[in-house]
Formats: C-alpha cells, sequence, structure tokens
C-alpha cells in the first residue's frame, strides 16, 4: 500500500504505537522494519525471512505465521492494551537500529566489505 511520499511515511510511523507488516511475500531485507526501529517503533510482522530474523532474535514476541490472523489479532491486542510492553519492544527496536543499522555502523561494514574485496584481489 503507498502511503505517501518517504516523508509522509516517516510521520505517520512516527505516531503509531507499532508498525504492521502482514506480508506474505519473502523479503530479503524490509526497509519498513529498519526504518520502524530507527524510530523506537515495535514491529508485528509475518514470521518469514528477515522479519522473523530481525525482530524474534532480540526478543520481541511479535511475530506470527503468515496467514494466521488470529494470532496476528492476538499480537495486535496484546501490544495495543499493554503500553509498558509496547515501549519495552520500542526501545529494543531502536538499539537494534543503533548497534546494527545506524549509519555509522552501516558504513563501517560497507567499509569492510570493500577492503575484503581488495585484499582478496591483490
Amino acid at each position: 500500500m503507498f502511503c505517501g511520499l518517504y516523508d509522509e511515511c516517516q510521520g505517520i510511523m512516527g505516531n503509531a504505537e507499532f508498525v504492521l507488516l502482514p506480508s506474505i511475500c519473502y523479503e530479503g531485507c524490509s526497509m519498513t522494519v529498519i526504518e520502524a526501529f530507527s524510530l523506537g517503533k515495535p514491529v508485528i510482522a509475518t514470521d518469514i525471512g528477515f522479519m522473523h530474523e530481525a525482530i524474534s532474535a532480540v526478543g520481541m514476541n511479535t511475530v506470527f505465521p503468515m496467514k494466521d490472523y488470529n494470532v496476528l489479532r492476538h499480537k495486535v491486542i496484546e501490544l495495543w492494551n499493554d503500553p509498558d510492553l509496547c515501549s519495552q519492544y520500542g526501545k529494543i527496536a531502536r538499539s537494534e537500529y543503533e548497534n546494527k543499522y545506524s549509519e555509522p555502523i552501516d558504513i563501517a561494514n560497507l567499509t569492510k566489505i570493500y577492503y575484503n574485496c581488495i585484499s582478496e584481489n591483490s
């Protein structure tokens, strides 16, 4: 679903309690998850691909099996009714962003890749 230009989407996401991503397609690296994490927003997402890795691995219990709408409903209600849990997951999300996906980390990782390529071809 197109919600508008990038800045508009960031504003909408920034005002949300959490982000819902019920994707039925495998995504190698979901920018939606990374952007939500950068804003300190927990993500409720399908338990496939990157979403499973990025969300479950850090202890957020917010993934659900694809097309299992009962579990999805439970996850939404759980975060909606528990602001403390939502806030806790938001802090985990922000920390995960800062430790893995922030600009300085991204630049350092990319630089390592370039150095490894150069040293392998020397």
